[in-house]
């Protein structure tokens, strides 16, 4: 006799709830790092609750010399995690280290509560929002940024 298949039940694969009334309850949470003297945190729209992490090297070199920046999504199949989850918040913070460059982490929304191309529309307003800081000449400008990025690299 063979053994019934694997549950193909996504819901309680991911250990979410569907509840009566269409909403999710996720019952797993993972440890979040909240940002450092080398993080920042910059809300890009507070209707959707996301945010931009922002990293820069520990050792910044000098003022004249102005850095890369690099666009960093993290992982989780854009149904877990968070730009904040400890393992992608020390993996940006090596990187903005090692390669000398500034991080910008996108906290997007997940699935299922916010259905594709919810994440996709995140990340295309968090480049548009940096694509505006690079033209950026005023009050509005995040001094991280304006101070130590060469939006040319």
């Amino acid at each position: 006799m063979e053994a019934p298949p694997p549950s193909s039940d996504p819901y309680k694969f991911l250990n979410i709830t569907l509840n009566s009334d269409g909403s999710l309850t996720r019952h797993r949470d993972f440890p979040k790092l909240p940002p450092t003297e080398h993080s920042k945190d910059i809300p890009l729209n507070p209707n959707n609750k996301t945010f931009i992490r922002l990293f820069k090297p520990r050792n910044i070199p000098p003022p004249e010399t102005k850095l890369p920046i690099l666009v960093y999504f993290h992982g989780g199949g854009f149904i877990l995690y968070s730009a904040a989850s400890a393992p992608f918040h020390e993996s940006c913070t090596k990187m903005a280290d090692r390669l000398q460059t500034m991080i910008l982490s996108v906290e997007y929304r997940l699935s299922p509560e916010h259905r594709l191309p919810a994440a996709y529309d995140d990340g295309v307003e968090a480049i548009s929002w940096l694509r505006d800081q690079a033209r950026c000449s005023g009050g509005d400008c995040v001094a991280w940024l304006r101070d130590t990025v060469d939006f040319s690299r």
